[in-house]
């Protein structure tokens, strides 16, 4: 699912997803300047090179990345909204909002295949925005930090994950060169399932920044993981132990996990300095991958705790949701019913629990559950249940 935009209630009611809010018929709702206006519209198709909204079609809206050219897009919710293989992927932060895009065809070209031949002359295959593609061939070497840069950026044959390096074909029955298998002698980190992609993992983190000082960004960014290593992006505001969608929802020194913000710490053995796990938690959890020595403190407590089972939030305006680390009162997100799709833990309607995508009916594996929540091994039956939070002894059932 992407991400549902997020505007200030005051500003007008336009909704680019849907194209409600623009009147005139010559008009249609895209981005401009900071904010969704309604605009002129053009003839340029998806992807296709623009220098504002009124040179797309209509529902597009024309904006860059880091990493290229503005380029006409199409917003969406979820899969359905993009045209062709397409992912509904591409989460954009804006200065003011939030808002998901379509993003480009997942397998756009091979990126193991030789260069020219997969790409042309002067081109190569390089994976970007969770894309492969085409593009002008780099000459940055391998070691080079390139994060936020232009995929192409490195070098013909390097793949920018952090820093510019060697990728590694993840499907043994394949014709990719190098396997995985073959090249790396530790863990594999995946980088897209349906590219084969992968690269070796040492315990050396490709880093652009010191996440433990957060140290080594620019004013307004901080130091957080992100796939392949660590790096600068956005600086979040939301504590520890408040409910999150994205790692920079939280503020620098945590992570994203199951939905909340928990704080970091060094996992490696034996370490006893400030940011040892043992040094920072009550209770730790390791992260993966292993390789790397990142844990999070799981004692953090919800910011504003409620009883889940009760549903017992005195602000009406508040759902109480449940946390890794307990339930909390969060403002009321959707309305999914139960086996609905959902993407974040505000999505659900109050009751139910956002687990591996679809809103879940829970129960309690307890065989004496507290007041008002109905027991698992007493409901289920034959079929039995799937545990949602061990700790929390919550499942639903199968």
């Amino acid at each position: 699912m992407g991400r549902r935009l997020r505007q200030d209630r005051r500003r007008r009611r336009l909704h680019p997803y849907c194209q409600a809010g623009c009147d005139a018929a010559d008009r249609h709702c895209a981005f401009s300047g900071n904010n969704f206006e309604c605009r002129a519209f053009g003839a340029v198709t998806i992807d296709g090179e623009c220098a504002d909204s009124t040179d797309c079609e209509e529902g597009l809206s024309c904006f860059g990345l880091n990493d290229g050219a503005n380029m006409c897009r199409k917003p969406c919710i979820d899969v359905d909204d993009c045209p062709g293989d397409r992912p509904c992927n591409l989460n954009v932060n804006f200065p003011d909002f939030s808002a998901s895009f379509c993003g480009l065809p997942t397998v756009g070209c091979d990126p193991f295949q030789d260069a020219t031949t997969a790409c042309g002359d002067g081109n190569a295959c390089y994976y970007g925005n969770q894309a492969t593609q085409c593009m002008a061939a780099g000459s940055a070497p391998a070691g080079t930090d390139c994060y936020g840069e232009s995929a192409n950026l490195c070098a013909s044959g390097l793949q920018c994950i952090v820093e510019c390096q060697q990728a590694c074909s993840t499907d043994d029955s394949g014709t990719g060169e190098p396997k995985c298998s073959s090249l790396c002698t530790g863990e594999v980190l995946e980088i897209s399932a349906e590219n084969s992609m992968g690269v070796c993992l040492t315990d050396t983190v490709p880093a652009t920044c010191d996440i433990w000082t957060n140290t080594g960004c620019d004013g307004g960014d901080g130091c957080y993981r992100v796939q392949g290593g660590i790096a600068c992006l956005t600086a979040g505001s939301t504590a520890v132990g408040e409910a999150c969608q994205f790692t920079n929802d939280c503020v620098p020194g945590s992570v994203c996990v199951s939905s909340q913000c928990q704080e970091l710490c060094d996992a490696t053995e034996g370490e006893t300095g400030p940011n040892a796990c043992d040094t920072k938690c009550q209770s730790s959890n390791n992260l993966t991958p292993t390789a790397w020595n990142f844990g999070i403190c799981t004692d953090a407590a919800p910011a504003d705790p409620c009883d889940f089972w009760a549903q017992d939030c005195s602000d009406a305006g508040k759902t109480c949701y449940q946390l890794q680390n307990g339930a909390s009162c969060l403002d009321t997100g959707g309305s999914a019913a139960k086996d609905e799709a959902c993407s974040g833990v505000t999505d659900c309607a109050g009751g139910l629990i956002c687990y591996q995508d679809l809103c879940r009916e829970p129960c309690h594996t307890s065989d004496f559950p507290p007041a008002g929540a109905p027991s698992c091994p007493q409901i289920c039956g034959v079929a039995g249940y799937t545990p949602i939070s061990i700790e929390n002894q919550i499942a639903f059932c199968n």
